[in-house]
């Protein structure tokens, strides 16, 4: 009936539209005055950074609005896959459907990767530790900034804040995928959204980071200025052995001049 229909589509779940996603731009669209900038997302054998290995990685370089961080769209992007040197345990390929007979022959475009990585101003990953630990060393030398910690996604456990869920929170996408260059286009739409505040996400990433950077800069500071200060009290001689030094010395010279 109408009235069960009514009562039904009130108490349904709303489903967040799916927001465009950034598209491509062309040469004459960029702006010198915009940033650039690379997500990054990568695929491995496991978790084990001595142990495991860079199996699938994707780069997709943007281009941002450096007041207000706006992303403006996408400028190149990459993704390649490796063969592993070891075997791909079954619970990974159970995460990302990679397998060593899919991988067999198969290396990376090494300079591709660094001509991409070489044009960004910095690096943005989902647990950015992870990824800068398995794709640092094919990058030049450029700060990391994690989405997953420095955006207040949500103040419900840390599971809550995966990309997969967030991605579906946001109504980005609705699937299970979890594949590199999806995670990395997923996760610059989910960045360019606003807060509740108006700040796109990615403005919000930026901003707590360099505020967190700025106060373990000053605690280190204060930290060895205190150091400094300890230091030099402990090498300034007490009070009281200066005054039982001088009349000692003063005695051993009278009795010098006798």
């Amino acid at each position: 009936s109408k009235l069960w229909r009514g009562v039904f589509s009130m108490c349904a779940k709303k489903v967040p539209a799916s927001p465009p996603m950034p598209t491509m731009l062309s040469a004459h669209e960029l702006s010198p005055s915009w940033g650039l900038a690379a997500v990054v997302d990568c695929e491995t054998t496991g978790f084990d950074y001595e142990k495991d290995e860079l199996i699938e990685i994707a780069v997709v370089l943007f281009a941002f609005d450096r007041e207000t961080h706006e992303v403006k769209g996408l400028v190149d992007e990459y993704v390649g896959q490796r063969e592993p040197g070891r075997s791909i345990p079954r619970d990974a390929t159970a995460v990302h459907g990679l397998t060593k007979r899919m991988l067999k022959g198969k290396d990376l475009d090494y300079v591709r990767l660094r001509e991409i990585a070489r044009r960004a101003e910095f690096y943005v990953a989902h647990n950015a530790d992870f990824d800068e630990r398995f794709c640092g060393c094919y990058f030049p030398p450029r700060p990391w900034y994690c989405s997953m910690r420095h955006v207040v996604w949500t103040t419900r456990t840390e599971k809550w804040q995966k990309l997969e869920k967030l991605l579906r929170r946001y109504g980005i996408t609705e699937k299970q995928t979890h594949r590199a260059i999806d995670d990395a286009k997923g996760l610059l739409t989910l960045l360019s959204l606003r807060n509740k505040a108006g700040e796109t996400f990615l403005h919000e990433m930026i901003t707590r980071a360099e505020r967190q950077k700025e106060a373990l800069e000053r605690l280190r500071r204060e930290a060895a200025a205190t150091r400094v200060h300890e230091e030099t009290e402990r090498k300034r001689p007490r009070a009281g052995c200066l005054t039982l030094t001088c009349p000692i010395l003063t005695l051993v010279y009278l009795l010098s001049r006798c």
